[in-house]
C-alpha cells in the first residue's frame, strides 16, 4: 500500500470501509479517490480491481468462419487428394456458409469499433460477444450508458433496408422489415429475445436502466426518403448508430459502472 499516504483530515471525511466520519484534524490514510480510517487501513488488505473482460468483437463469427472454411478446404482434399484439393481450394474459394460468416464477422467488427469509439468519447461502457446462458447463441454488442442500456444486433447483409407499412387507422397497422426483396421481420423478434435475456441479467442487482434494442446494419444501403429508425420498439441505425443512441434523453438515475459490472459477470465474454 505504497499509494497511502498517513495525513490529518482538512475536512470532515468518510471511511470506504467501515463509513465512519470522522472531522478535520483526524489522521487518516488517504490517496487519490480513497479515504482509510487508520483502524481499516491496518486490518483490511485493499481490494485489487476486480478484472472485467470486455470481450472481442466477432469473435464467435470469426471463429465459426475458421471452422468452416478449413471444414470445406479438409473435405475437397478428402475427396480429390491432395494437390487437387489445393486447386480446388484455390478455384472454388472457402464455400458459401463461411463466406456468410466472413462477411458476418467483418459487420460485428465494424460496429465494435463505433461503440469502442462513442464508448471513449462519451464515457459510455460496452460489452462485446457476450454468452447466453444455456445456448450455442451470443450478443453482438452491449452498451452502457446514461440513455439507457443498449443491445445491438449487428447484422452485415446486402440490399436497401426499408420498412413496408400496411393498414392503419380502421385496421392495424403491420409494420414488415425488408432487406432487398427479403423480409426480415424475423431479426427484430431476435433483438427482442436478447433484450430479455439482459434485462434478466440485471434482476436482483438493483440496477435502474432501461433496456433497448438496436439492429445495426453495416454498410447498409438506405432510402432516400423515409429511412427507417424504429420497428416494434427496436432502433434502426438509418442514420448510424450514435444518432440512435444520443437521441435517447439523458436518465440521471442509470449507475452505469455497476451495470455494467453486472452484465459482464452474468453474461461473460465467450
Amino acid at each position: 500500500m505504497a499509494d497511502w499516504k498517513l495525513i490529518k483530515a482538512k475536512r470532515l471525511s468518510t471511511c470506504d470501509i467501515c463509513g465512519c466520519n470522522f472531522p478535520t484534524g483526524t489522521e487518516i490514510y488517504w490517496k487519490p479517490g480513497s479515504i482509510r480510517c487508520v483502524a481499516d487501513f491496518q486490518t483490511k488488505p485493499e481490494m485489487k480491481p476486480e478484472k472485467v473482460s470486455r470481450g472481442t468483437a466477432g469473435a464467435s463469427a470469426k471463429d465459426q468462419y475458421k471452422k468452416r472454411s478449413e471444414k470445406v478446404k479438409q473435405e475437397r482434399v478428402n475427396l480429390l487428394g491432395k494437390r487437387l484439393g489445393a486447386i480446388a481450394n484455390t478455384l472454388l474459394g472457402e464455400g458459401q456458409s463461411a463466406e456468410a460468416w466472413k462477411k458476418g464477422t467483418k459487420g460485428e467488427e465494424g460496429i465494435g469499433a463505433i461503440l469502442d469509439s462513442m464508448a471513449e468519447r462519451h464515457g459510455f461502457k460496452v460489452l462485446h460477444d457476450r454468452a447466453i446462458p444455456r445456448s450455442s447463441a451470443n450478443i453482438d454488442h452491449i452498451l452502457v450508458s446514461n440513455r439507457g442500456i443498449f443491445v445491438i444486433d449487428a447484422k452485415n447483409y446486402s440490399g436497401l433496408v426499408r420498412i413496408d407499412e400496411q393498414g392503419g387507422i380502421l385496421t392495424p397497422l403491420i409494420k414488415t422489415l425488408y432487406v432487398g426483396n427479403r423480409k426480415q421481420t424475423k431479426l427484430v423478434e431476435g433483438v427482442k429475445k436478447q433484450v430479455g435475456i439482459v434485462e434478466r441479467a440485471l434482476e436482483g442487482s438493483g440496477a435502474q436502466a432501461d433496456v433497448q434494442g438496436v439492429l445495426a446494419f453495416y454498410d447498409a444501403e438506405w432510402p432516400i426518403f423515409f429511412k427507417p429508425n424504429e420497428i416494434e420498439g427496436v432502433l434502426i441505425n438509418s442514420k448510424g448508430v450514435e444518432a440512435a443512441v444520443l437521441a435517447q434523453p439523458v436518465i440521471s438515475k442509470i449507475d452505469v459502472e455497476h451495470c455494467f459490472k453486472q452484465l459482464s459477470k452474468n453474461l461473460p465474454a465467450k
